[in-house]
């Protein structure tokens, strides 16, 4: 990141105010020589959490059941502790992670994570007490990662995604064909410039008011983070999420063309 993008993508979006609220809680107790373990969090929140912590001379550790997790949950710890090895911290157990294994027809496509969230949200459970939510439809497994108290009342509660009847149990490990992501489809695509809204236009054939107007009523995230401007700068290695479509990741840019277009290299993970 250039440096007036990092200034624009590490200050606070007001919908992160109580997000930060809670962080520096955790990091404060931690300062004063208690281990302080937290609620579920996405990578900017991880990136937020790494830069407080360090300003405080805080430790942090973060796990989310598995290499290469999205969510994880993080433990501060004393400051005299950052040299320590990570393994002994970042494991389910010090963590209290919990694994529920799901198990559904393999015929039914509407077993999605949008319906698999919505599911979990209903038993009143808290996003932030969850992390991953892993999908394998064509073997009609799923998994998911919690608190290890949570864990069981999941597994006795859980009995259908949307409208696909479900069984759940505490796992002690994640199935390997859950652990490989799917990609998305690849596509080249060229924009007229690097700005949200420009390569929102393109990637999902909007009209450049209607990116614009997603982007205002604060339904596009940037690798997490929330924004509302269009004019936002994009770079290699950026998430775009918008909510009722899905994700955009941003590969690579490859150069321009003759008539000054940008061509990118992108992969699209769109909701069904």
């Amino acid at each position: 990141m250039n440096d007036e993008r990092t200034a624009r993508w590490m200050s606070i979006h007001p919908e992160e105010t109580f997000l930060v609220k809670r962080l520096d809680e955790l990091i404060e107790k931690a300062a004063l020589g208690t281990f302080r373990l937290s609620f579920f969090v996405d990578p900017r929140g991880l990136a937020l959490a790494r830069a407080r912590a360090q300003a405080k001379g805080v430790a942090l550790f973060a796990y989310g059941g598995y290499e290469g997790a999205e969510r994880v949950r993080l433990l501060f710890a004393p400051g005299g502790l950052a040299g320590d090895v990570a393994d002994g911290y970042e494991n389910s157990e010090t963590m209290e992670l919990g694994l529920v294994e799901v198990h559904f027809s393999t015929s039914d496509e509407t077993v999605s994570h949008r319906a698999a969230l919505g599911a979990l949200l209903g038993l009143g459970i808290k996003r932030d007490a969850l992390g991953d939510i892993l999908l394998a439809p064509l073997s009609g497994r799923a998994a998911l990662v919690t608190t290890d108290t949570l864990a069981p009342f999941i597994a006795e509660h859980l009995h259908a995604i949307g409208r696909t009847a479900v069984r759940a149990e505490v796992a002690r490990s994640l199935p390997p064909e859950l652990l490989h992501k799917e990609r998305g489809e690849e596509r080249s695509l060229f924009a007229s410039s690097l700005r949200l809204d420009a390569l929102l236009k393109e990637a999902l054939h909007l009209s450049r008011e209607r990116a614009q107007r997603l982007i205002q009523k604060g339904a596009v995230k940037v690798s997490f983070r929330p924004v509302d401007a269009a004019d936002f700068p994009i770079e290699p290695g950026d998430v775009l999420s918008v909510r009722g479509y899905g994700r955009i990741y941003i590969d690579d840019v490859l150069g321009q063309s003759k008539k000054g277009r940008i061509q990118l290299r992108v992969r699209l993970l769109l909701s069904p």
